[in-house]
């Protein structure tokens, strides 16, 4: 049931539950106990989170972590209150992603990328957001990376995998997959090269052993580094980790200018030692990355 309309959204394929009902209720969360306390399940991510009612979440989420207190919660939702109220521990980034894409469109520019950052982070009060450049509704409905993202799929997947929060990684991004699935048929994905498996493995790898890249609370916040129109850039730091990104978000040639300087760094798929002062300006080519972490 659409709750901003009444009216049941059509779908054939799932049964349209009574939430007004408390018997309906409290069978769903012993269903849902059943998994946590007979099959040691480590968490659920929530379908269409946001047409169910916020106080079914608080229910299930007391009755369900109170069963598992390390149970994790995903909601396939975009609402502050389901997060800042716990119900969940974290929820789709879906404004950043539809934003991503209209960068890459070039219907908006980094600056929106900041805006996002300042307004539309700050609702979420605790929690995680999920980034990410495809999954499997986008894949489907509306195209692969390639098609929506271009020659930039690579600086987008960056940013999604190095931002502050919890990166999504779809099925067939190694390979990569370059085709839309088939969404209520059997398809699949022909893994045979595994092209991009090492660039993807690479940013796995640094999520895991920087701390600053950690999910919140235990990593670093964003922190901007110099301001362009078209070139991202900044910085995760904590403790003794530190790592750079400087990301050229169009298909031209872009420089930047950087309020500090940081020597010392190691780019990750260069694997070359690099280092800049403050105030350098920085030449990138279209969709260039760097990616830099202290040595």
């Amino acid at each position: 049931m659409d709750p901003n309309t009444g009216q049941p959204y059509g779908w054939s394929d799932v049964a349209d539950l009574n939430y007004d009902n408390p018997e309906m209720r409290k069978t769903m969360i012993s269903d849902l106990l059943h998994w946590v306390n007979n099959y040691k399940i480590d968490g659920y991510r929530m379908d269409i989170a946001f047409g169910v009612p916020l106080d079914f979440w608080k229910t299930c989420a007391d009755t369900l972590l109170k069963a598992n207190p390390e149970l994790f919660l995903l909601a396939e939702a975009e609402m502050p209150e389901q997060l800042n109220e716990n119900t969940f521990h974290a929820c789709y980034g879906w404004s950043f992603f539809h934003t991503m894409n209209a960068v890459a469109k070039g219907e908006k520019n980094v600056s929106h990328i900041r805006q996002w950052l300042e307004t539309e982070r700050p609702k979420f009060k605790q929690g995680s957001i999920m980034h990410f450049i495809t999954n499997h509704d986008e894949n489907s409905w509306n195209g692969t990376e390639f098609e929506r993202m271009g020659q930039g799929y690579r600086a987008f997947a960056i940013l999604a995998m190095t931002f502050d929060g919890i990166p999504l990684i779809y099925s067939g991004q190694e390979e990569p997959l370059s085709k839309r699935l088939r969404f209520f048929e059997k398809d699949t994905i022909p893994f045979e090269k595994f092209s991009n498996n090492d660039f993807y493995s690479t940013l796995t790898a640094l999520k895991h052993q920087e701390e600053a890249m950690w999910n919140e609370p235990y990593g670093a916040p964003i922190q901007l580094i110099g301001k362009s129109d078209h070139i991202m850039a900044y910085k995760r730091e904590k403790n003794n980790s530190k790592v750079v990104i400087m990301l050229n978000l169009s298909d031209q040639k872009r420089k930047i200018t950087l309020d500090e300087g940081f020597d010392g760094m190691l780019d990750i798929y260069r694997r070359i030692d690099v280092g800049f002062a403050k105030g350098a300006e920085v030449e990138m080519k279209p969709w260039e990355s760097w990616v830099m972490i202290k040595k």
